[in-house]
């Protein structure tokens, strides 16, 4: 109701299909897919079969990453922009890479936008002027607030600033564009991002104790992070398996203990 009362579109991120089915209910038209949901492939095929319009961001991703993900969409004719991003908190800017929005662009030909975790504005700006269709930078009323988002976050003021460069042509192209942010082009997971790939992204986990012997039902199994399992898109192929030895509930399941 306040995003209604104040003319903008309210997008909200969801990180289960519950929810995002209940977004809907609210009148939401576009979703917003978080980095760490990209190889959770069976959630994307739910996501997808909703109809909405769907920003997918590709934090920690390889252009191969992004390629699975995006035919889920573009196979369902679903409305899809694809956000270039470093999930580091803030990010070094030397490793955000822009050139990779133009790789997205060339590969997928769908909208490509930045969603930006650098300090300041100054990345930000610099995405805007090479043409990202979408900006996302997080806002917080205080950057000294504890949280892995503040520190990277703008206060109200420099969120302003940012905004009203970017909607004053003339301004963005007076803004010089920041070199050690342009990188290689190559879409790859940064080193920064290597340790938060682990914990954001899911993987097959046991949703109960198991015991040895005892053959998988998908009732027994939960896609949940962290990532250091087996990849959601083998959900099926873990089903009917069988445990090797006794397994905890909410263990990462891997190949080499189950048979």
């Amino acid at each position: 109701d306040h995003a209604t009362e104040r003319n903008f579109e309210l997008i909200v991120t969801p990180f289960d299909i519950a929810s995002a089915r209940f977004l809907l209910t609210l009148g939401l038209k576009t979703l917003k897919i978080p980095s760490g949901e990209v190889t959770n492939i069976p959630f994307l095929k739910n996501v997808a079969a909703l109809g909405a319009d769907i920003i997918l961001s590709t934090g920690m991703c390889s252009l191969e990453e992004v390629r699975e993900a995006v035919e889920i969409f573009t196979s369902t004719k679903v409305p899809l922009t694809l956000l270039h991003c470093v999930s580091a908190y803030p990010a070094p800017a030397d490793q955000i890479n822009l050139r990779a929005m133009e790789t997205l662009r060339q590969a997928f030909r769908v909208p490509v936008g930045y969603s930006d975790h650098t300090e300041g504005i100054a990345v930000a700006l610099s995405a805007a002027a090479l043409g990202a269709q979408v900006l996302e930078k997080h806002s917080t009323l205080d950057r000294s607030l504890p949280g892995p988002d503040h520190a990277a976050s703008l206060e109200p003021e420099e969120l302003t600033q940012m905004i009203q460069i970017i909607k004053n042509e003339e301004a963005l192209k007076k803004t010089p564009i920041l070199e050690e942010a342009l990188g290689t082009g190559e879409k790859k997971c940064q080193p920064c991002e290597e340790n938060v790939r682990s914990v954001a992204r899911r993987s097959v986990v046991a949703a109960r104790d198991l015991a040895q012997g005892q053959s998988l039902t998908a009732e027994m199994i939960a896609i949940r992070r962290p990532g250091t399992g087996i990849a959601p898109k083998f959900v099926k192929d873990v089903i009917g398996k069988k445990a090797k030895k006794d397994i905890l509930s909410g263990t990462p399941l891997t190949w080499d203990i189950l048979a």
